[in-house]
Parts: structure tokens; sequence; C-alpha cells
């Protein structure tokens, strides 16, 4: 009988805690984060892992440092391994993250309170050599909300089962890896290099913005970059087709007038490579990422 008891209430348990869990879906994973304007990141890392792609945007070598091998070893967490999906919010001074995989708990706040960090309150806090503060908390078993910034961060502002009660939109794109720059990566582009600033300037009278990162069919590409910019109607975009264009055959003959040829190692070749056209209101740009690139990136 008394087994019968023990049975029953751990099934009760299991129910319950399932019952609760309120993130099913990336649309639920996406619906946590605040949405203040900010840079938005998403990488279905378990889809890069199952397709052999994550170490090969990874690199082999990638993840090896003390510091990480360590935290790997303390707190029983590998994003290679353990991490199927992350969501991610990035502005000038701080960045928000939700991570949905597999977490040992007791584990991580262990490795917390051995690094000078505190789990006696919610949520975790611990500083970093860098003098930042990381603040983290599990949001259900297997979603974590972490917050890295100055001390006054707080990961609390990541999702609440109240919030949930909205309906949260779809992912902006069905690829594996997206990233949506904010109205202010766009605007102040100073800090980027110069290629990159050159294409930015082009693009900031855009409504929107979406850079994708696809797996490529390709003998020798690897991954595509995929641009789909919106604008107010087609003849903007247009004009911004034609800006982004110039741009590209401008630096591509700056480069070659420093080298005789461009090498598919480099990233510069990449940045000359785009192919742009516009449908509609939208203004759509592709650039090969070669496997040649990725094996010095590594």
């Amino acid at each position: 009988m008394l087994l019968a008891v023990l049975l029953a209430g751990a099934a009760y348990w299991g129910i319950e805690r399932h019952r609760y869990r309120f993130v099913h879906s990336d649309e639920d994973l996406l619906g946590l984060l605040p949405d203040v304007g900010a840079t938005t990141f998403f990488a279905k890392v378990a889809a890069l892992r199952a397709g052999g792609y994550l170490e090969l945007l990874a690199g082999a070598k990638a993840g090896q440092e003390k510091e990480y091998l360590a935290f790997v070893r303390e707190a029983g967490f590998d994003y290679s391994k353990d991490l199927d999906t992350l969501a991610a919010e990035i502005d000038a001074d701080k960045l928000l993250a939700v991570l949905r995989g597999r977490f040992d708990w007791s584990r991580i706040d262990r490795y917390i309170a051995a690094h000078g960090g505190n789990c006696t309150a919610d949520p975790c806090r611990m500083a970093t050599s860098s003098g930042r503060w990381v603040s983290l908390r599990e949001v259900q078993p297997d979603v974590m909300a972490v917050a890295i910034g100055p001390q006054s961060v707080d990961s609390r502002q990541i999702g609440s089962r109240t919030e949930q009660a909205k309906q949260p939109g779809p992912p902006a794109s069905d690829a594996p890896v997206w990233l949506r720059p904010s109205r202010a990566a766009l605007t102040n582009a100073q800090h980027l290099p110069m290629a990159f600033r050159i294409f930015a300037i082009s693009l900031q009278s855009a409504d929107g913005l979406l850079l994708a990162l696809e797996p490529s069919q390709a003998n020798q590409t690897a991954f595509t970059v995929s641009l789909d910019a919106s604008f107010e109607n087609q003849a903007t975009a247009e004009t911004a087709g034609h800006q982004v264009t110039q741009s590209t055959r401008m630096l591509k003959l700056e480069l070659e007038r420093d080298r005789k040829a461009l090498d598919p190692k480099d990233l510069a070749w990449l940045l000359t490579a785009g192919t742009f056209q516009v449908q509609g209101k939208h203004l759509l740009g592709a650039w090969p990422v070669r496997k040649e690139l990725l094996a010095v990136l590594q």
C-alpha cells in the first residue's frame, strides 16, 4: 500500500509539473522576451546539431577555453549537447536571452556559489571577470532566462507566467538561425567596420530588416545568408537596391586595387558576392558562405 501511494504521488507530481509548463513552442519562447525594440536573435541549435551543421558553424575547437571547460565540468551544461533553442534580445549594454534545453539546476547553483555568486534569492546573480553581471533563473525545468549586463540587470525582465496570456506571433523566419537588427543598430552604425557600415547606411530607410542563415545545397557553399528588407513602397525598395548594389560593386573595385584577386577564404569575398532583387516592397539579397571561409574562421 505504501508503494502504491508513493507511485500515485509521483505520477500526480509529474502530471502537475508538466501541466504548468507554458513554453511548448518557438513562439512561446520568443514570447518571453520583453520586445523593447532591441536586436533579436534566434537559433534552432537542435536542428543544426541534427543536420551536422553545428560543428561546422562553431568550429571543432570552439568552446575549448579553460573557463568554458570548467563551466561544463562543474555545471554540467554543454551547449553543443544540451542546448536546443536560443532566443535573445541585444542592445547597447545588455543581453536578455531564453535558453531551452537540459539543465542540472542543482549543479548550476553550486557552480555560481563556488564562483562568488548567490542563488539564495531569485534570481541567481554572479559577477564576471569582465566586470559585467549575470542574472539567471529557472522559467521551467527545461527553460532558463539569462540577463547579462551592468549590475542592475535582472533576468526577471524576461517573461512570467501571467505574461503568457498574450499570443506571441510566429518566428520571423523558418530558417534555423535569424537576426532582426534594431532601428538603433541601423541608424547608429559608426561602430561597425566600414564594409558593413556601407550596407547599413543603404538600408536605413527600411521599415523592417531580417537576416537569415540557411544550409546550402551547392557544392562549395556551406550556408547562404539571406536578406529581406521591407520598405514603404516599391520605389523606395528599388532605390535601396540600387544603392546596395552600387556599394557592393565599389567595395569589390576597392579591394581589387589592393590585391589581384579576391579569395573565397576572406570575409571580403563574402561581402562582394551578394546578389539583390526587388519584389514589390521587398529588397531580397543573398550571400553564399563558402566552406573555405568557415575553415579559416574556425
